[in-house]
């Protein structure tokens, strides 16, 4: 009958909770890495950016498809947690990715190869960000793209400048 109880001289009770948010924020401390793994600060992270955006009174569009693809994203991320660094955690004893990269892991390795399911829980995120973010995604590919692309080209432009600059001056003798 004592099956399920801990042993206190092998794990002992702290006298004071020691978390900054009392015993509530070690609860849901707790759920948050127990459930979500590394996804847990995925949520945090968002719920900050969230409440940022409405502190600025920037409307937000389409709120239910921004949320499934929200979700999508955090699914697949736990996914790739737990597939990627299965003996990495944060603290939950399940795994990186928390008992939904877990599940999400699970149900991809059993229909597909790890590579496969690699490639669809990348995909999630991708696609799901895509989702939420309204193509602000693309947006910022798109300008780090060109900064790379005007880099080249003056990268380029040199050279072609000090090649032909020494070609002169080898005719020149």
């Amino acid at each position: 009958d004592r099956l399920g109880f801990y042993d206190t001289l092998v794990h002992p009770t702290n006298e004071q909770t020691t978390n900054l948010c009392g015993d509530w924020g070690a609860f849901s401390s707790n759920l948050l890495l127990t459930g979500l793994g590394l996804g847990g600060y995925y949520l945090v992270i968002s719920l900050i950016i969230v409440d940022v955006l409405l502190l600025m009174r920037r409307p937000i569009s389409m709120p239910l498809v921004r949320t499934v693809g929200w979700i999508g994203s955090l699914a697949g991320l736990t996914a790739v947690s737990a597939i990627l660094t299965p003996s990495f955690s944060p603290g939950p004893i399940i795994g990186a990715g928390g008992y939904l990269g877990t599940l999400g892991q699970g149900f991809l390795e059993t229909h597909f190869a790890t590579a496969g399911a690699l490639i669809l829980a990348v995909s999630m995120i991708f696609g799901g960000l895509l989702l939420c973010t309204d193509y602000a995604l693309l947006g910022i590919g798109y300008q780090a793209m060109t900064m790379a692309a005007g880099g080249a080209h003056r990268v380029h432009g040199l050279i072609w400048r000090s090649r032909s600059g020494k070609s002169e001056r080898i005719a020149r003798r």
